[in-house]
């Protein structure tokens, strides 16, 4: 799937559902497949059949919820994030999740304080941090240079095995995030490497 050969993955995970009808991952890889190619009727389907067999997994929460967001489903994105923090050991990646659906509710001037409020800006995870910083951004608040080369430097110092895979698949990609604060904040030189 993150090779984009659809096809075999698709074969892949409904053979992973013939043999284990009863688990999640082949539905969740459907889900996946689905929302990465666009097709979110599909994705919704295959997602709540994941869920219907197993409702406890944070990642899995998280995405739906994303997907919900995709459609405009604002309550649905709401409920699944709630879903996300209360399996989730770091609540976190779902508070972002709730400033995204704020921002469409909302606007960006929502966003300042329930970023401050939550300590989102701060994260010790350097793309809550980025992603943070970002809507700030949006808000019309500078970027916090300082703020930003610590999240740097604590992104350089993690480990970026196959986790990063599947996010970038998914689409976030957090030395872009750090390459726009750059450029936000007039440091040309820095958003290259």
């Amino acid at each position: 799937m993150w090779l984009g050969r659809y096809d075999e993955a698709i074969r892949h995970f409904k053979r992973t559902i013939e043999l284990a009808p009863k688990l999640a991952h082949g539905y969740w890889g459907m889900g996946s497949l689905n929302y990465a190619r666009g097709r979110y009727g599909d994705a919704v389907l295959a997602y709540r059949e994941a869920l219907a067999r197993d409702s406890r997994h944070p990642n899995l929460w998280s995405e739906v919820a994303w997907l919900y967001m995709d459609l405009g489903l604002a309550r649905e994105a709401r409920s699944a994030l709630d879903s996300q923090r209360q399996l989730d050991k770091s609540p976190a990646d779902a508070m972002m999740g709730e400033a995204h659906v704020l921002l469409f509710e909302s606007g960006p001037q929502a966003l300042p304080a329930f970023l401050a409020r939550n300590g989102l800006l701060s994260s010790a995870e350097p793309g809550i941090a980025a992603d943070a910083m970002l809507l700030a951004s949006m808000a019309g608040q500078p970027v916090d240079l300082a703020a930003v080369n610590r999240s740097v430097g604590a992104n350089a110092r993690r480990s970026h095995g196959m986790g990063r895979l599947l996010w970038l698949f998914l689409g976030e990609c957090v030395k872009l995030q750090f390459a726009t604060l750059y450029v936000l904040a007039d440091q040309l030189q820095r958003r290259s490497p």
